[in-house]
């Protein structure tokens, strides 16, 4: 039955091109236009002859050949729908005569189309929907997750794609007056699985398998754990969607051994409380900062560089030892200080002298400025031996005054008490690793 309702359409679209001919010779559409769209839908190619059409009908919608050809072309490109569009609009446009009645038993055997549906259901839509009644493949709808249409009668195929997921296709066959629902769930493609992993000799398993190189993994979730010496261990979850390929680089975190005294010592991690457990710490890729703290102890800072650490990481405080306060000062410095008075006072009469001893002299030299011609002589001897003894005794306090001030020092330096000495050991860890200590005094 499908195949004599097929047969007469295309036998009918071919008398209606022919008849199409005729008229256009006559009243209506341009007739190079329409001439071209005949020849294009006589060599096969109806979409050509459509495009023309339509520009055709652009112009004068109610152009009777015009919308005569668009009927036989939307036939041939299996439009159903649109060829009973086109058939209505033939007859509204005053087809008369014999393509008139060839245009009403069109549309009666068409009219069913808008009581006939198929609705296709896509449970991890969207999808793109097509269908082939007979040879010619076209465009259905896209289902998001669903979408309905009207269909004639009869047997289709139906064909669903998207993405990432395997094609579908499957024979349906559609009921006059009815909605023929299909449902169908579309399976997704396998995801290609690379892991590079920046360390060596380390283990990596996905889902528990040993991974040993690019893999395909199923749609899901999957597990990939990462073991390496001196790494945290490391679990990943990876999730495959629509074949996708996944690249996961790994860098699993470092551990380090530390070596802390005293316990209970608080660790600073680039500026953050951190907590030893087991003895290590986590580090993530890069340099660090290591600082230790803890009440009655020296703190400590170790930078950790961004290679490999050599060993563990010893970590011990110097203990702050807190000294009493020292007594009153000793016998030594006791007598630093009266030496010191004596040089002091002795400094002064110096001066005091050597001023008495300038002033005599000048006193001196004004009784008697020529000696040969001296009105007072004896007067000007005594003033000049006073100075000379003036002179003599400022030269005796200025020696004891350096006398007392040398020994002064060298009390005052040799009589102070022991001072209080801090030591710390100090390591900077890694492959060029170094070692010393941190020495403090306190006098």
């Amino acid at each position: 039955m499908q195949v004599l309702l097929r047969a007469g359409l295309v036998l009918l679209g071919m008398w209606v091109v022919w008849s199409g001919e005729v008229e256009a010779r006559g009243k209506g559409a341009a007739p190079a236009l329409l001439k071209q769209a005949q020849s294009a839908y006589a060599r096969g190619n109806p979409a050509e002859a459509l495009e023309i059409v339509e520009a055709i009908l652009n112009g004068t919608p109610t152009d009777l050949p015009a919308l005569d050809l668009k009927c036989s072309v939307l036939l041939a490109l299996e439009d159903y729908e649109g060829a009973l569009e086109a058939n209505e609009a033939f007859l509204a446009a005053g087809a008369t005569g014999g393509k008139r009645r060839q245009a009403e038993r069109m549309i009666a055997k068409l009219i069913v189309l808008r009581t006939t549906n198929l609705d296709v259901n896509v449970s991890n839509g969207p999808a793109t929907l097509r269908i082939r009644r007979t040879a010619v493949v076209r465009p259905f709808c896209v289902a998001s997750p669903s979408c309905s249409r009207h269909a004639l009668p009869g047997g289709y195929e139906v064909m669903a794609e998207r993405p990432g997921f395997q094609p579908w296709s499957q024979r349906v066959q559609v009921k006059a007056n009815t909605t023929t629902q299909v449902d169908l769930t579309l399976v997704e493609l396998p995801s290609r699985l690379r892991v590079d992993v920046a360390v060596a000799n380390a283990s990596v398993t996905v889902d528990d398998a040993p991974y040993e190189g690019p893999i395909e993994v199923t749609p899901g979730p999957h597990r990939v754990a990462v073991k390496a010496p001196g790494r945290v261990d490391t679990d990943v979850e990876v999730v495959a969607r629509e074949g996708k390929p996944i690249d996961l680089k790994l860098d699993p975190n470092r551990r380090a051994q530390l070596r802390v005294a005293p316990q209970g010592a608080t660790v600073l991690l680039d500026g953050q409380p951190v907590e030893v457990k087991d003895e290590s710490i986590e580090l993530s890729p890069g340099p660090h900062e290591l600082v230790v703290k803890a009440e009655g102890y020296q703190p400590r800072t170790v930078k950790l560089p961004a290679d490999e650490l050599s060993g563990p990481v010893e970590l011990a405080l110097a203990e702050i030892v807190v000294l009493p306060p020292p007594p009153g000062m000793t016998t030594r410095r006791k007598l630093a200080l009266g030496a010191g008075g004596v040089a002091a006072a002795a400094m002064i009469g110096g001066l005091a002298l050597g001023a008495s001893s300038g002033k005599l002299e000048d006193q001196s030299y004004s009784v008697c400025p020529v000696v040969n011609d001296c009105d007072d002589p004896t007067r000007a001897n005594s003033l000049h031996d006073k100075s000379e003894r003036r002179a003599l005794q400022a030269n005796i306090s200025f020696g004891i005054a350096g006398a007392a001030a040398a020994a002064a020092a060298a009390l005052w330096f040799t009589g102070g008490r022991e001072s209080a000495v801090t030591v710390t050991p100090r390591m900077e860890p890694g492959a060029a690793a170094s070692a010393g200590v941190d020495v403090a005094v306190r006098f």
